[in-house]
């Protein structure tokens, strides 16, 4: 039996708690601009230039992706759409490239135009959220192409979870309100004790082309498909949720996203606050959310800073730094109402204090 699941439920943490908020899958759709030259075009026409069949039998080892600082490997295959480069690291699929092929049957009658299509999946960011690698160096060449008008570029699919530990799927579910809600279907129950481990917010083809959400049991969805290790660090809690929104391309273009936008996580936030609070539905999960993601965006800054300056501080000490910074998030955060409580609600900045002085694993 795994490890994992030898814990005794007496020792599972019960608290609420945000583990971890960002980006869970992206599509990208780039094309070369008129009469230009870009380095993002001669950079992915050289990954299929590389030695390799169409078979996938030929796999082409130690590729060094830009400024990435692992080494890939590549496998390649042909499919109904072009050409795909598969990029794996240490047995994970992190994402793929695929070179349109025009002549293939699929793009007959479609209005898709570009070159190439970019994939990156839950595993990378799932290895970044660990601190096993960093991802943004693997956007340098394409945010820079963009930047200087060289490249044309859309996101046409964006997922943006959040994590958290003390609610049940059921609970987020009873939580929506509203008069113009989308479809609710339940379509998992644990067979032993029926609660709902999986709800669907909106229909997979009615909304195809706007926005859905998932929320389901992390840990059982951990288990069933065999990922204990990769999420091993949830398992000392009784429960983890998963809330996903999988947005696509006329809710994209609806909130203007482009790909610096994408990928900065104050835009994500924005993008599901948006969802989450309209005039006609509100999701009651939301001003938890808002609390929590000070704090952990606070954990996460200000551990990178500890961590590169190794500075020995005490806990108290430590904690007392964390807070004086709360003032100059203004800027990162504008009005957010969770920035307001850290100000002015002096209770809400003992809550704070004490949290980081009882939780020393994140100082």
């Amino acid at each position: 039996m795994n490890d994992l699941n030898k814990t005794s439920s007496a020792d599972l943490k019960d608290e609420k708690k945000l583990l971890h908020f960002g980006l869970d899958y992206l599509t990208l759709n780039l094309i070369k601009e008129k009469d230009s030259i870009s380095e993002t075009e001669e950079f992915l026409r050289s990954i299929f230039l590389l030695p390799h069949d169409t078979d996938n039998t030929n796999v082409f080892y130690d590729f060094k992706w830009d400024q990435f600082e692992h080494p890939l490997t590549i496998y390649f295959s042909d499919t109904h759409e072009g050409q795909v480069a598969g990029f794996n690291l240490n047995n994970l699929y992190l994402f793929q490239v695929c070179e349109i092929d025009w002549e293939k049957p699929v793009w007959a009658n479609t209005n898709y135009r570009y070159r190439y299509r970019l994939q990156f999946y839950g595993a990378l960011f799932n290895e970044a959220r660990k601190g096993d690698l960093e991802y943004m160096s693997l956007f340098t060449k394409f945010l820079n192409d963009v930047e200087r008008r060289l490249i044309s570029h859309s996101i046409s699919r964006s997922d943006i979870c959040a994590d958290f530990s003390g609610f049940t799927p059921l609970q987020i579910k009873k939580g929506v309100k509203g008069t113009r809600r989308k479809k609710m279907n339940s379509l998992e129950e644990d067979p032993d004790t029926g609660q709902i481990e999986t709800f669907y917010y909106g229909n997979k083809k009615k909304d195809r082309n706007t926005w859905l959400v998932r929320a389901y049991d992390k840990l059982a969805d951990s288990r069933a498909k065999h990922k204990e290790k990769l999420y091993s660090d949830y398992f000392q809690y009784k429960s983890v949720t998963r809330l996903e929104f999988e947005i696509h391309s006329d809710t994209i273009r609806l909130f203007g996203l482009d790909l610096k936008q994408a990928l900065n996580s104050k835009c994500q936030w924005g993008v599901l606050e948006g969802l989450m609070k309209t005039k006609y539905n509100y999701w009651e999960i939301l001003k938890f959310l808002k609390r929590e993601r000070v704090i952990y965006d606070f954990e996460s800054v200000f551990m990178e800073k500890k961590i590169k300056k190794s500075i020995p501080l005490s806990r108290e000490e430590f904690a007392k730094r964390f807070l004086s910074k709360a003032y100059k998030f203004e800027d990162k955060y504008g009005e957010d109402p969770a920035v307001y409580l850290m100000k002015n609600d002096i209770q809400f900045r003992k809550n704070v204090y004490n949290y980081l002085v009882n939780h020393p694993q994140v100082l």
